[in-house]
């Protein structure tokens, strides 16, 4: 697998993507655009059945990144018939990364892992 910093990844068999920033593959600015509501130009544009599965999270009291970052790009991804799983939660603010918390969003890894296994990344 090959990590590119700008641009997608030539062939990435996953993406997870925390807040607004897609691990694995490292999008250009953010996914959302203001202006239009709709999801960027220069990212719909790279989506396609060949974009790989990819994992959502988002806690929705981000302060920094709109939530719609996550609902627009989900839906692109579902509208080109890519594999995507989103996870949404109330509380977990911006870059709330593995540290444990109170909030439920701290258990998102065991879903990320529990997800890895589903689409035949992980061992079951």
């Amino acid at each position: 697998m090959r990590i590119s910093t700008y641009g997608i990844c030539s062939k990435a068999g996953w993406a997870l993507r925390l807040l607004w920033l897609v691990a694995m593959c490292a999008y250009p600015g953010h996914l959302w655009t203001e202006e239009n509501l709709d999801l960027n130009p220069d990212i719909a544009t790279r989506i396609s059945r060949d974009t790989p599965p990819t994992f959502l999270v988002q806690a929705e009291d981000d302060p920094v990144d709109s939530i719609n970052h996550s609902l627009v790009y989900y839906t692109a991804l579902k509208n080109a018939e890519v594999p995507v799983e989103l996870h949404l939660y109330a509380h977990g603010g911006h870059a709330f990364g593995l540290r444990r918390t109170q909030h439920p969003i701290t258990e998102w890894p065991q879903l990320a892992e529990a997800w890895l296994r589903t689409i035949g990344v992980l061992l079951r």
